[in-house]
């Protein structure tokens, strides 16, 4: 017996109609809830691909920036050893990389006055602010110093606790230097070097408070030089000019290290001794400059002769203030003058024979 394929087909159609159709929708259906369901997890996997992709573009621009900065940078660990450092670091300082990974950084700096407490306060405000900056002053290879302006960061973990630092250096050496000649030339005679009238002023307003608070005395010698009017006239403004650096060499020599030597210009001097150790203490050192300006001075084929007369005042018997005590010193110069010149002359003369 013979069936048309028609038939077959569509009594096979029939059959498997509803079933295609369920295995379909079933099929869609567990793709949504699939697609759903994975949706998050796909969505996270592409934004941390990203991310990856974002930090490894941010490290390669921080290790460009570390490798090519003309700022020196250092990197250290919670308890300030070296990690690494840069190029820059290499250039400024001297170190190769090997020599100093792992040692700490105190290690590099130079210390003087007031390094100890620096370190302590930029400790203190990595602890509290996780940041500071100040002027370091670090030893190079060849041993020479450089002074830094500093800043340091704290790279704290996800616990919060400290685990790297980060030092970025500025070499500031010229202009510290710069600062410091401008400084000098404020304070300082141009001709002898020596400390001017503010500077002298500062000094004997310092002295006097540390005086006072260590309750000890401090003299205070007005020197006028004898004669250097006819050095000037006679051999001319040159020649006074080395007489006077002369002159500044032998008081300095004649003086205590201790002691503080000013010119206040022209022919006056100003001498501040401190401590005092007794009434008559003053009095040794005038003799002693006297002596010393007394010999005679070679000055261009010339043997110049000259003197020099002394005021001396003490604190606190005449006067607890840098102005009354230089008033009462210039009015005693004044006097030793009127006594004949070469001289010296106390405003309040101690208890006791004295001469003048």
């Amino acid at each position: 017996m013979a069936i048309p394929d028609t038939d077959i087909l569509h009594a096979v159609w029939d059959q498997l109609l509803w079933p295609v159709i369920a295995v379909g929708l079933l099929t869609l259906l567990g793709t949504a809830i699939v697609s759903r369901a994975l949706a998050p997890l796909l969505t996270q996997v592409a934004n941390q691909a990203q991310r990856l992709a974002e930090t490894d573009e941010e490290l390669r621009q921080a290790a460009s920036v570390f490798r090519h900065a003309h700022e020196a940078i250092a990197i250290t660990d919670a308890d300030q050893h070296l990690l690494d450092i840069n190029p820059a670091f290499t250039r400024l300082l001297g170190y190769p990389p090997e020599t100093v990974r792992e040692q700490p950084l105190q290690t590099l700096i130079a210390a003087h006055g007031d390094t100890s407490e620096r370190l302590d306060a930029g400790s203190e405000a990595l602890a509290q602010q996780d940041a500071w900056q100040g002027e370091v002053r670090y030893r190079r290879a060849d041993g020479s110093t450089l002074t830094a302006l500093q800043t340091i960061s704290t790279v704290r973990d996800e616990e919060g606790r400290p685990r790297r630092h980060i030092h970025i250096f500025n070499d500031i050496t010229a202009q510290k230097a710069a600062e410091a000649e401008v400084q000098h030339r404020a304070l300082h005679d141009e001709l002898t070097g020596l400390p001017n009238r503010p500077h002298l002023e500062q000094h004997l307003d310092q002295g006097l408070r540390l005086a006072h608070r260590e309750a000890f005395g401090l003299g205070v010698l007005f020197l006028d030089l004898d004669h250097f009017k006819e050095v000037n006239d006679s051999l001319g403004h040159a020649a006074g000019d080395d007489l006077l650096r002369a002159v500044t060499r032998r008081l300095r020599e004649s003086l205590r290290e201790a002691d503080f030597l000013a010119r206040l210009g022209g022919d006056e001097f100003v001498a501040v001794l401190m401590p005092l150790h007794d009434d008559r203490s003053a009095i040794r050192v005038a003799d002693k400059l006297i002596e010393a300006l007394t010999e005679p001075f070679p000055l261009d084929g010339h043997e110049i002769h000259i003197g020099v007369s002394v005021g001396i005042a003490r604190y606190p018997e005449d006067g607890d203030g840098w102005q009354a005590l230089l008033g009462a010193a210039d009015a005693a110069m004044y006097r030793a003058k009127q006594a004949g010149r070469n001289t010296w002359c106390q405003h309040s003369p101690p208890p006791g024979p004295t001469a003048t």
